[in-house]
């Protein structure tokens, strides 16, 4: 099976090689990357216009357009039985691809398939564990967002099926997907295996970011959910402040 990988880079130079070497090592070779562009200015550009290899097609956003508009974007040229996703800043494990390779020929009716992750942050590397059939992942989605978005491959169809990113998403984009696929009977599967090691930076998003969070999941809970997940929705919103304000007296 041809897998396509999608990914979009802004400003990520510090982490741009890294994650590009985990994803030529990897084990399963039948792969076709898409990367957008989306407008970098930090000489990201400029490393990713020095690749040479066949399999790897770049694309350019001439003004900064955004997660979802660009991975739209990378959807459209794909061609392939299964697409995976990968952010800039986080490293493959060299056999990720076979392992979901492996998982979504044995499991022909999973929509989505998730993995477990590294979480890397100053202090290490820490393991998130992850629900593993479709009722367990389906009974947390409706609270909260236990899918990481990064680690996720699907089929051909699912975008086809359950529809793209929503663009008016600036953040959460991937789960306000997840819910609208789940409402429309998309079958969700994870491997409870760690397959990539996960950045996150929520502790230092800027006050900006925070209010774009606060506000996507706003309306994620309007649309999707109801007051039985309201604890759930108060937690999402102020973990990020939270790691804000701790990040003034830690590293966290």
């Amino acid at each position: 099976m041809k897998v396509n990988i999608i990914m979009s880079v802004y400003n990520s130079l510090p982490t741009l090689e890294k994650c590009l070497e985990s994803i030529f090592s990897q084990s399963y070779k039948n792969w076709h990357m898409y990367i957008i562009d989306d407008a970098c200015n930090d000489g990201s550009e400029i490393f990713l216009n020095k690749i040479k290899d066949k399999r790897v097609t770049l694309l350019k956003n001439e003004a900064n357009r955004g997660l979802a508009y660009s991975l739209n974007k990378a959807i459209s040229l794909c061609d392939a039985d299964l697409i995976a996703r990968v952010d800039s800043d986080d490293i493959q494990h060299l056999d990720r691809l076979e392992n979901q390779v492996h998982f979504m020929k044995e499991n022909p009716k999973v929509d989505l398939l998730c993995t477990a992750a590294y979480l890397r942050n100053s202090k290490g590397c820490k393991k998130i564990i992850m629900p593993t059939t479709h009722k367990e992942i389906s009974l947390r989605l409706k609270k909260s967002n236990c899918i990481i978005h990064p680690t996720i491959m699907v089929r051909a169809n699912f975008f086809y099926n359950y529809g793209l990113y929503n663009e008016s998403f600036l953040r959460a984009q991937d789960y306000e997907l997840w819910l609208r696929a789940l409402q429309k009977g998309a079958i969700f599967g994870a491997l409870n295996k760690p397959l990539i090691y996960y950045n996150t930076n929520n502790y230092a998003w800027p006050l900006k970011t925070l209010f774009r969070h606060t506000y996507n999941r706003l309306r994620i809970f309007f649309m999707y959910q109801n007051i039985k997940t309201l604890s759930s929705l108060i937690a999402d919103i102020l973990h990020p402040y939270f790691l804000k304000i701790l990040s003034f007296f830690y590293f966290v």
